[in-house]
């Protein structure tokens, strides 16, 4: 892999990262996700250096990837599948 290729790549995951933490609900196929997620500069991009991105943040687990009946890939945000758990504050002790 090339210099140019590794920054393209460093640039792609910080792409996906920024989208996902703006929508923790995500998910989308590739030409979703290029055409959705990406800014224009990144658009042009080989299926390969963006399936390579991706599969980065499914082994980080920040996504999923499910394969569909069709053939196709569906990468999720592992975010919405995680559970809000809601603490309440502490209470206070009394003194009698």
């Amino acid at each position: 892999m090339s210099g140019g290729e590794r920054g393209r790549t460093r640039d792609l995951q910080r792409a996906l990262r920024g989208y996902l933490l703006r929508h923790p609900g995500a998910a989308d196929g590739i030409a979703g996700i290029r055409l959705w997620w990406l800014p224009a500069h990144l658009q042009g991009v080989s299926d390969r250096e963006l399936r390579g991105a991706l599969e980065h943040l499914v082994r980080d687990h920040a996504m999923q990837r499910t394969a569909l009946v069709d053939g196709g890939e569906l990468y999720a945000s592992l975010a919405a599948g995680e559970p809000r758990v809601h603490h309440p504050p502490p209470s206070r002790a009394t003194r009698h």
